[in-house]
């Protein structure tokens, strides 16, 4: 397994995430401490720690509480915390959606993984304008 749940309820990688996405230009570079960037690869460092997906259901857990949607949302996270430019909250989104794409929630559907997205990109940028971002 490559994340725990901690005490504090949140996930925390055990090991580097490494996912490799087209949304990404290969031009774009960048790192920090948990995150790195480079010909399209999306790097996030073990001990990265996140919530998961906090305002949506994310997926039948396993035994250990782990949502099956912990890499979409690992990822997410990660890419948020960050400002690049080159990289806006919609390719931040879509990136998202892939990753659950990938899982093929059993218990959504592709349609209502197309929802799910919208909920992120819609939804997320709303609440911050209304209400504020709280972490």
């Amino acid at each position: 397994m490559k994340v725990i749940r901690r005490k504090d309820k949140r996930l925390e990688l055990l090991e580097d995430l490494v996912i490799k996405t087209d949304r990404i230009s290969n031009l774009i570079k960048f790192k920090n401490d948990w995150l790195e960037i480079a010909d399209g690869v999306i790097t996030i460092k073990k001990k990265f720690h996140w919530n998961g997906c906090t305002w949506a259901r994310d997926g039948k857990r396993d035994e250990h509480g782990i949502p099956e949607s912990w890499i979409a949302s690992c990822v997410h996270d990660a890419l948020c915390t960050v400002y690049i430019p080159e990289i806006t909250i919609n390719v931040k989104n879509l990136i998202f959606y892939d990753e659950l794409v990938k899982i093929k929630f059993k218990w959504l559907g592709i349609p209502a993984c197309t929802l799910y997205y919208l909920g992120v990109s819609v939804g997320v940028p709303l609440k911050v304008l209304f209400i504020g971002y709280s972490s």
